[in-house]
């Protein structure tokens, strides 16, 4: 008998693929959206489930290869797939085996996760490598992942938070598709007085935008245009365009799937890698603090304004000051009592220093709070935002929406008409608020199909009458 290996093999996984298909699901939806926390999806109509491995921006080891394919034949399988957030994911692990799996991983210093209504694992293209690469892609999205990922693993946000790297405006990434996306520019710098003013000009002719022509026998440049790709930069054999500015743009509001949105970059190209991250921060504060939950971070822009959100993000006036003691040239008590001479902005020390008497110190001489490293996150943020609220008290943000004798309630998920109140679920109070936030206009049922379920639950026209119906 003669065998063909491929198709041998080609039937062995069809043969596991229909296994798996025809397992009974006996999992709680319980304890199904307990390990999906853990970052274990369920395979539809089977007792098993595909674990996400996180990767920090695609990038694993030879060791770590071995250990998932040894753990995929071990546990799952025996098939690995690829997310499109660069995760891996290994198909077909049994609900008593999730455990065993984690540990088995670990050893190698895997772990899974990934999803849930936080901050979601940082993707990169490959910049760093890549000829056309403006920025170390790889670095700038590894100090995201650790500073935002993994600082921020514990804080809730209103819905995912996405975020990605491209190393240029050639935008394989698709950063501007991400709540939050980089890219990385080369802004070409122009010595207009060694234009010759050539026929056939060299910069003109590698411009991919045809930002750049020759005007008047001088070369020109439509800044409206141009993308800052960086490509003329060398070009000119007289030197018109010898060197470039590199930087970060930011894009904010973008996101993909069934309802796609094309984010809005921020008006300043940063050229410093901490101010750029700093600004990315804030702006996940934002979404934080004025996100409505189930939110996404495009909607939130939308319901608050661009320009608002902008504003609230470049501002660079000062609220709040974290501050150490370890210092250089000056220590940080000594930093606090001068800002106390001339202001009552709020201090808090922030510093590995940990005996009574340095505490006492700190606040004696001004400080409002203290807290010692390493600390928690989630604690920090939240012994901020108190201090905040005591310094600078201001009205609650109004969480009621009126028309014509109704009033919903967003915050106690409610609405009330005639004196009647009536308790809603989610998806009716979402409903609800979107009907109210539109009044002025007609809504199709398939945008408000969209708004409800996004791309990540299947439904169809009839789930929306059942809502409506009753609302």
């Amino acid at each position: 008998m003669h065998f063909n290996k491929r198709n041998l093999q080609k039937n062995t996984i069809n043969d596991i693929i229909k296994e798996d298909k025809m397992s009974a699901l006996t999992i709680s939806p319980e304890e199904v959206k307990r390990v999906k926390g853990l970052g274990f999806l369920n395979n539809k109509g089977t007792d098993n489930f595909s674990a996400r491995v996180l990767t920090v921006n695609g990038k694993i080891t030879a060791a770590q290869h071995r250990c998932l394919a040894d753990a995929a034949e071990l546990f799952g399988n025996g098939i690995i797939t690829f997310t499109t957030r660069l995760s891996v994911e290994v198909q077909g692990i049994p609900f008593d085996k999730i455990e065993d799996f984690r540990k088995y991983i670990a050893k190698e210093g895997l772990e899974t996760g990934g999803t849930g209504a936080k901050i979601r694992p940082i993707v990169s293209c490959k910049g760093t490598t890549c000829q056309y690469g403006r920025l170390d892609s790889f670095k700038v999205s590894e100090e995201m992942h650790h500073r935002f990922f993994e600082g921020y693993k514990g804080v809730a946000l209103p819905h995912k938070f996405k975020m990605a790297v491209g190393g240029c405006p050639n935008n394989c990434m698709k950063p501007d598709l991400n709540d939050v996306g980089i890219i990385g520019q080369l802004v070409p710098i122009h010595d207009i007085e060694k234009c010759k003013g050539c026929k056939k000009c060299k910069i003109e002719q590698v411009c991919p935008m045809h930002a750049c022509k020759v005007v008047d026998k001088k070369i020109t440049r439509d800044t409206n245009v141009c993308n800052n790709c960086g490509r003329c930069v060398g070009k000119c054999p007289f030197g018109v365009v010898d060197e470039g500015t590199y930087g970060y743009k930011i894009y904010v509001g973008g996101r993909w799937g069934k309802k796609i949105s094309i984010g809005k970059p921020l008006s300043k190209i940063f050229t410093d890698l901490d101010e750029a991250l700093n600004v990315i921060e804030k702006t996940i504060l934002l979404y934080k603090n004025q996100g409505i939950k189930d939110e996404r971070f495009e909607e939130t822009i939308k319901r608050i304004g661009f320009e608002n959100v902008e504003k609230q993000i470049l501002e660079e006036q000062c609220h709040l000051i974290l501050l150490d003691i370890n210092l250089p040239n000056k220590n940080g008590y000594e930093i606090c009592s001068k800002i106390r001479t001339k202001s009552k902005l709020p201090i808090i020390f922030v510093t590995s220093r940990n005996s009574s008497m340095d505490e006492l110190n700190g606040i004696m001489l001004g400080g409002d709070d203290y807290i010692e490293k390493p600390y928690n996150v989630p604690v920090l943020l939240a012994r901020i935002q108190n201090l905040l609220n005591r310094v600078y008290p201001k009205e609650q943000k109004s969480s009621k929406l009126e028309y014509k004798g109704i009033t919903l309630d967003i915050l106690k998920s409610q609405i009330k008409y005639n004196d009647k109140e009536i308790e809603l679920t989610k998806t009716e109070i979402k409903t609800l608020y979107y009907l109210l936030k539109n009044t002025d206009r007609i809504i199709a049922r398939t945008e408000i199909i969209d708004y409800l379920w996004d791309n990540e639950v299947y439904a169809d026209d009839n789930s929306l009458s059942v809502v409506i119906t009753r609302l």
